[in-house]
């Protein structure tokens, strides 16, 4: 694993408003059959359960709104330089 290395990296995530939202997200597109959604849907279930365990990430990006989910991302990015 990654985190028990010398490497010091950062973790970073960025989610969806809400699980609801990131199925409608996906829905919309009409790209996804109905299997890869529940496939995908329950994947990123079990990430946002995985990203409320304390000190999983050093930060979380809420993508609602690309624009400012985009301006926190490379403030992100520029603290580690």
């Amino acid at each position: 694993m990654v985190k028990k290395t010398d490497l010091n990296p950062w973790y970073l995530s960025v989610q969806p408003p809400s699980i609801e939202e990131l199925e409608k997200r996906l829905r919309s597109r009409g790209t996804e059959k109905e299997e890869d959604i529940k496939s995908r849907m329950a994947a990123a279930q079990g990430e946002l359960d995985y990203a409320k365990e304390e000190g999983a990430y050093h930060e979380t990006i809420i993508n609602a709104d690309l624009e400012s989910a985009y301006s926190k991302f490379k403030a992100f990015i520029d603290k580690g330089k």
